[in-house]
């Protein structure tokens, strides 16, 4: 004969048991989302490493001086444009390392990588439109120079450097998005 309380001690075993699974299930997800996070973190970061190359901006600022003769506002904002932008790129490489995600908590988390996102998008917006009045003004003078061919390969450069610029920028943007994205997913 089957006795009913041993049924019902099986059924309860079987519950504590699958409960047990669910949240063993439940942590390794979460582990590996924060590894996809913190992966992609490091990756962000990385590539703020460029943020060194603005600071080279006042030494072709002289070059823009010496060869099309520009004037010496103009090379003067060229440079410090490059500063400016070396030096964010360098704080932001330091705020995107800040937190250890896996050692916070979910709503810290998202709410460092909102920021990143947040950051991330003005700072491209401001970039490309002072980069934009920048590179006009230096075609402007270039154009005033007389040779055409410097503008040319100015206006050429230009655009293969914003290709790459622009493809990298969406590169990153999409890493930012990610990391925010999976750490929506863990707090689901």
């Amino acid at each position: 004969m089957i006795d009913l309380e041993q049924i019902k001690d099986e059924w309860r075993s079987l519950i504590i048991e699958n409960e047990a699974l669910r949240q063993k299930n439940l942590e390794l997800t979460r582990c590996l989302a924060t590894q996809r996070v913190t992966n992609n973190q490091q990756k962000l970061a990385r590539s703020y490493r460029v943020g060194y190359f603005g600071f080279s901006f006042p030494l072709f600022a002289f070059f823009l001086y010496r060869a099309i003769d520009a004037s010496i506002a103009l090379c003067i904002a060229y440079g410090l444009f490059g500063i400016v932008v070396g030096c964010w790129d360098l704080w932001f490489r330091k705020f995107v390392k800040q937190i250890n995600y896996s050692a916070v908590s979910t709503v810290e988390a998202l709410t460092h990588a909102s920021k990143i996102v947040l950051y991330q998008n003005r700072a491209t917006i401001v970039c490309f439109i002072a980069a934009a009045i920048l590179l006009t003004d230096i075609f402007y003078e270039m154009s005033l120079f007389g040779d055409y061919s410097i503008v040319t390969g100015g206006v050429i450069g230009a655009i293969v450097g914003g290709i790459i610029g622009t493809k990298k920028c969406i590169k990153n943007h999409i890493r930012a998005r990610r990391m925010l994205s999976e750490l929506k997913s863990i707090e689901k």
